[in-house]
């Protein structure tokens, strides 16, 4: 007598949900067993003091500021967000992490293959950023604010095709900005205040013609800046506290897409006029300490209760009761003519040693 075909498919179905039961109560201890090595590594921060064991549902536990998991519908992590208390006001609750490994968290990050977005903030993170950060391939927001992170970006976030957010403010990393940067086309935002970057910028950022916010305060770049025509979707321009030393790009005030633009503390030169038009969303706007001349804008020198505007230590007219807090005409003059000076002055140095040369007086 055969066996019952109707038993042996019976069987056959039983056998199959155990074994996805198993391998699905498998999982979730492998994604808890992630997220207790994550506390771990950062040294048992005060935002995961309620992460006890691996039986802990971090799927459904009540979000606050400092701590938020979400889960897609698998229940599979899709975004991590971990703030510390470390406040650089006070330096004994600021301070790095010891016997760190970046790369080792995130190595132990690769094994959420789900995560789409990552902040981790004011915990105490040091050395650079890992190659190994292509391996957090779903990721579309990175934030890593307030660390201890250094040197160059590392060219691996090429591999996040879907990277939309990069936020790495106030931490130490150095180097140009690299040109590839321009190869990231979902790009959305770039955060970058804050650290110690330099050079000029490239013009490569011309190809991010998603970018909606890019924000590069409180750094080391000089020079020219790239034609910023191309990105029509602009809102955000926040170049306050670098070096740049060429002609403002004023012309993205007129943009009605622009809500924030601040170029102060620089050395941007340029001639400013009455009709200059302002975007109508418009609503901050700092000009302070440049070399600008003209006009201060009508549409910027209207009282405007929902828009902050900032332009003292310039050369600008027309500025009302603060008029005495613009330089004289003849100092932005003298400042927009100083890269010619110098050339001028390294000519006649070259001149007058060749005619020393030449006279026999230099050996």
């Amino acid at each position: 007598m055969g066996f019952p075909q109707s038993l042996f498919t019976f069987i056959i179905i039983i056998f199959s949900t155990i074994t996805y039961q198993s391998q699905k109560v498998q999982s979730s201890p492998s994604q808890a067993e992630t997220l207790l090595a994550i506390q771990r590594l950062l040294n048992y921060p005060p935002a995961l003091s309620n992460w006890n064991n691996s039986t802990t549902d971090f799927c459904y536990t009540a979000p606050v500021l400092s701590l938020m998991v979400i889960c897609d519908e698998n229940d599979a992590i899709i975004a991590l967000h971990i703030i510390g208390n470390s406040n650089r006001d006070n330096p004994s609750s600021y301070l790095p992490l010891i016997n760190f490994s970046m790369e080792t968290l995130v190595t132990t990050l690769a094994a959420l293959p789900a995560l789409k977005r990552l902040t981790l903030s004011s915990l105490g993170l040091t050395g650079s950023l890992p190659a190994k950060i292509s391996q957090l391939s779903s990721l579309e927001g990175l934030n890593l604010n307030s660390n201890f992170l250094r040197d160059p970006l590392p060219e691996e976030l090429l591999s996040l095709h879907n990277l939309e957010s990069i936020s790495l403010d106030d931490n130490l990393f150095a180097g140009e900005l690299p040109s590839w940067i321009g190869s990231l086309p979902a790009l959305t935002s770039l955060s970058i205040k804050k650290n110690m970057f330099n050079g000029t910028l490239p013009d490569s950022i011309t190809n991010l013609t998603n970018l909606e916010s890019f924000t590069l305060a409180r750094n080391y770049f000089q020079g020219n800046l790239p034609d910023f025509s191309r990105l029509k979707g602009l809102q955000v321009v926040d170049l306050e506290g670098n070096d740049f030393e060429t002609e403002c790009p004023c012309y993205l005030l007129g943009w009605n897409s622009m809500t924030v633009f601040d170029i102060g503390g620089n050395k941007f030169s340029g001639k400013l006029s009455e009709s200059q038009s302002c975007g109508v969303g418009l609503e901050f706007v700092d000009l302070s300490s440049n070399f600008l001349t003209g006009n201060l804008p009508k549409c910027l020198a209207v009282k405007n209760s929902s828009r902050t505007v900032l332009f003292d230590g310039n050369c600008l007219k027309g500025t009302g009761d603060r008029t005495s807090l613009q330089r004289p005409l003849s100092y932005c003059d003298g400042q927009s003519s100083a890269g010619s000076r110098h050339i001028s002055e390294l000519l006649i140095t070259i001149t007058t040693m060749i005619v020393l040369l030449v006279a026999g007086w230099i050996e």
